[in-house]
């Protein structure tokens, strides 16, 4: 086995080599913080898209039922 100035095999090192540090998972792991808080503010903003959209369509489709004509003309009262 060959040994470098810290002691360590280079076999060792290799196999060291091929996983994640801890430095790296936490790096991952804000990473994946940082998308899921991007995805809430996306989340939120196409609630709130959306429940202005609903609240628009409910006054348009009252509008709609406003411009019907009527069914009975005004001077067919006693009918």
């Amino acid at each position: 086995m060959e040994r470098d100035a810290g002691g360590i095999n280079k076999k060792e090192r290799s196999v060291t080599g091929e996983f994640a540090t801890l430095q790296d998972l936490q790096k991952f792991q804000h990473q994946i913080e940082q998308l899921l808080d991007e995805q809430k503010k996306e989340k939120d903003s196409f609630i709130r898209f959306m429940k202005a959209f609903q609240e628009r369509f409910v006054v348009m489709e009252n509008q709609m039922k406003l411009l019907e004509q009527p069914k009975k003309r005004w001077f067919h009262f006693w009918k």
